[in-house]
């Protein structure tokens, strides 16, 4: 058995090949973190929020724990945006760095859980289904 996952869609903006890119909003308070697709969703979001800032991952293995660490000890609350489970995605690693550093920061998760992917449905569904269409975060965060 094979399991094989190609992510849809991808990010255009911020072009960067460093690991990850950091968009600190206006007030560090809450940071969207995310990669892949899910990117310009949270960039659209930051438009209308100008103060929240935004975290791009251009790879999500290995991370640098202790600049990521750095980073969101600025924030009081981080949310994950990602279209895999939380469990095993982004999140995951996310829960490590925030325990292995002792950060106060809340972190939050915007990732499927327990699911059936409705036959026909669209990504912009599933999306709002799961809160992390623009949307549902922008709404949120006010």
């Amino acid at each position: 058995m094979a399991y094989v996952r190609i992510p849809k869609g991808e990010y255009t903006s911020p072009a960067s090949s460093l690991p990850v890119v950091h968009l600190p909003g206006s007030q560090a308070k809450v940071l969207l973190a995310t990669y892949g697709g899910l990117a310009q969703t949270c960039l659209e979001v930051q438009r209308q929020v100008p103060a929240i800032g935004v975290m791009v991952f251009n790879r999500l293995r290995p991370v640098d724990g202790a600049a990521l660490a750095d980073i969101w000890s600025g924030y009081e609350r981080v949310i994950i945006v990602e279209d895999h489970f939380a469990e095993t995605g982004l999140y995951s690693t996310a829960c490590r760095v925030v325990a292995e550093h002792h950060l106060p920061t809340r972190l939050e998760s915007r990732a499927p859980s327990e699911y059936y992917m409705d036959v026909g449905t669209s990504q912009d569904y599933f999306w709002k289904k799961f809160r992390g269409d623009t949307a549902s975060l922008v709404s949120d965060l006010r």
